[in-house]
């Protein structure tokens, strides 16, 4: 009965009080109208004509307002896509560019390493000839695609969530939202720092597994060892 209760709430962006109040009043002014004696007719006449002119604007403000309701729970959906597909490219770009980190550091060894792999090697590994800020230009890359991931999940936790409903998967997919974009967070402030390995370690120990609990789908892209970009097969290096 609750969550019928809840579907039925959700068919009007308006307060249902107010549609009910409205209601109330047109069958209260209709009903004076057909109060059942002589005396004051024309006021009689009067509350009832001005129920018959609620009762008609209730029911086309109703209908406006489902219609509209309907597209706009429409429109949100197919932004929740894109919003949701913009959120797992960001953490599939993170992968590429930590490998395109390690190939302008050090060249392409054509190893292959899994992701923790790739990061340990591409951020801490020393290279003697590179001055700090070159470095940080070389590194740009998968800084900004951790920035991305923050940026992304403030969206889905500040905007889009807020159309989802108040259940118990809603509400943890909602902390993991907040989660992730607490964590992304705090890996930029460490790498302004300059602690890598603090933000190797967010990366390996919280941002990445609480990813892959929701997203098992790309673990292979993270676990199996790789030496290229997604967007390439191995067969073509």
């Amino acid at each position: 009965m609750k969550s019928l209760w809840k579907r039925i709430r959700r068919l009007v962006s308006a307060p249902w009080s107010i549609y009910l109040f409205i209601a109330a009043l047109a069958i209260i002014l209709v009903s004076i109208g057909f109060m059942d004696n002589d005396e004051a007719n024309d006021a009689k006449e009067i509350c009832k004509n001005l129920g018959y002119g609620i009762a008609g604007s209730f029911w086309v403000a109703l209908l406006i307002d489902i219609s509209t309701t309907k597209s706009k729970r429409k429109v949100d959906s197919l932004d929740a896509k894109e919003l949701l597909s913009q959120y797992t490219s960001a953490f599939l770009d993170m992968r590429d560019s930590v490998l395109e980190v390690a190939e302008i550091r050090f060249g392409a060894d054509g190893e292959r390493r899994t992701f923790l792999e790739w990061v340990q090697y591409a951020i801490c590994e020393e290279n003697h000839d590179e001055s700090s800020d070159e470095y940080w230009e070389n590194t740009f890359s998968f800084y900004y695609s951790v920035e991305k991931i923050k940026n992304i999940s403030e969206l889905l936790r500040t905007e889009l969530l807020l159309h989802m409903d108040n259940t118990a998967i809603d509400r943890e997919y909602r902390a993991h939202i907040r989660n992730i974009h607490s964590v992304a967070s705090l890996i930029m402030r460490d790498w302004e720092a300059e602690k890598w390995q603090h933000a190797i370690r967010r990366i390996t120990k919280t941002l990445l597994p609480s990813f892959l609990k929701y997203n098992k789908e790309f673990e292979q892209y993270f676990h199996t060892p790789y030496s290229v970009s997604r967007w390439f097969s191995e067969e073509e290096t």
